[in-house]
C-alpha cells in the first residue's frame, strides 16, 4: 500500500520530469517553423537562382556543360538557415532546381520559376 507521502513524492517527480521534457522539446518545436514542402520550395528558389547564373557563366567562359562539378550543387545547402527545419528537403529542392536552371542558363533559356513559368521579378 502506498502512503500519502510516497504518492505525493511520485506525483511531484512525474511533474518535474514532464516539465523538463516540455522545456527540452521547445527548441525542437521552434526549429521547424516551415512545412516540408515550404522548405523544398525555398531550396528550389535558391537553387534555381544559383544554377541559372552558373550555367550562364560556364557558357560565357566557354567551359563544358557540367553542373555536377559545381560546389554549390554538390553541397546543396547554399542559403539554408537552421530555422527552415529539415535540411534534406532544402537540399533536394536546391539540387533539382539547380540542375534545371543550369540547363536554362547554359542554353540561353529564360529564367523560369519552379512550376515552369517565367519570373517577372515579383516572385523573388
Amino acid at each position: 500500500m502506498i502512503r500519502n507521502g510516497d504518492l505525493a513524492k511520485r506525483i511531484s517527480l512525474i511533474g518535474i520530469v514532464a516539465v523538463l521534457c516540455g522545456i527540452t522539446a521547445l527548441p525542437v518545436m521552434a526549429y521547424s517553423n516551415y512545412r516540408s514542402q515550404d522548405v523544398y520550395n525555398i531550396g528550389a528558389r535558391e537553387g534555381y537562382s544559383f544554377g541559372y547564373r552558373r550555367g550562364q557563366e560556364d557558357y560565357r567562359d566557354r567551359r563544358k556543360y557540367d553542373f555536377k562539378d559545381d560546389r554549390a550543387y554538390r553541397d546543396g545547402d547554399y542559403g539554408y538557415r537552421k530555422e527552415y527545419g529539415h535540411k534534406g528537403d532544402y537540399k533536394r529542392g536546391f539540387k533539382e532546381a539547380f540542375e534545371r536552371a543550369y540547363y536554362d542558363g547554359f542554353y540561353g533559356r529564360g529564367y523560369r520559376g519552379q512550376r515552369g513559368g517565367y519570373f517577372d521579378g515579383r516572385n523573388r
